[in-house]
């Protein structure tokens, strides 16, 4: 890229963990333009999240669910909200754009392009499939869900506007009382105590370790720090497999 871009929107309208993946991208963007404004759009249920992880300057909130299916638009308050957000995005003057997100439906592909356009982003970064030509002007590759990591993904996102970083770990600073309540829960002097969730959810496997690798982590904690491990989850993620 010839010019840095100053004014970056990075998207991610999902849940906790499609966005926890997106951590490392958005740390590629902040390490690489340090003066560059760095907003993300988020749903209002990880907007604390991404707050917390204090890598972008603003988040922006937006109920996308809502809009999952054509027949919501016509649902009352729901186009006034799409026209807030749309004054919102132009209002923003970015000049690059981060999509990290697969273009999986048509009506979907439809949804991120007028997003892109509503920004008037001159230069704008996503997975393309097919379904991103002629608007995505730094497609990447889209190999389907599962051949690579999500967060890889993202990375790779980040990567077509010229964002690198060294630090690849899906890590949040803690929450403020964190350490107290955990204390409280297990008392303070305690042998060190470690949970893994050995899953994803039913919804997408292009986000799971396998259990293998889980229970090489678990017998490595147990072995060289004394831990105790508790794996958790619902019947749909890998927890039986673990142990």
């Amino acid at each position: 890229m010839s010019e840095a871009p100053r004014r970056i929107l990075a998207v991610k309208l999902a849940d906790l963990g499609d966005v926890l993946l997106c951590v490392p991208a958005l740390r590629a963007l902040r390490q690489t333009y340090p003066r560059a404004r760095l907003e993300a759009l988020v749903t209002p249920h990880t907007a604390p999240l991404i707050r917390h992880a204090r890598l972008v300057d603003r988040v922006l909130a937006f109920a996308k669910r809502e809009y999952d299916e054509i027949r919501g638009l016509w649902r009352p308050g729901r186009l006034a909200r799409l026209v807030r957000l749309y004054l919102r995005l132009r209002a923003g003057r970015y000049d690059a754009v981060a999509i990290f997100h697969h273009l999986s439906t048509g009506y979907g592909a439809l949804k991120w392009r007028l997003l892109a356009a509503a920004t008037g982003a001159p230069r704008v970064a996503g997975l393309d499939n097919g379904r991103g030509r002629g608007w995505l002007t730094c497609p990447v590759p889209d190999l389907g869900f599962g051949r690579r990591h999500e967060a890889e993904y993202a990375l790779a996102v980040a990567g077509a506007l010229g964002a690198t970083t060294e630090d690849l770990l899906l890590t949040l600073p803690p929450f403020p009382g964190e350490e107290a309540r955990a204390n409280r829960l297990l008392g303070a002097d305690r042998d060190p105590f470690i949970v893994i969730h050995a899953g994803s959810g039913g919804y997408s496997r292009a986000r799971r370790w396998d259990p293998e690798r889980f229970a090489v982590v678990a017998d490595a904690l147990i072995e060289r720090l004394g831990a105790r491990v508790v794996i958790v989850g619902t019947a749909a993620d890998d927890g039986a497999q673990v142990i």
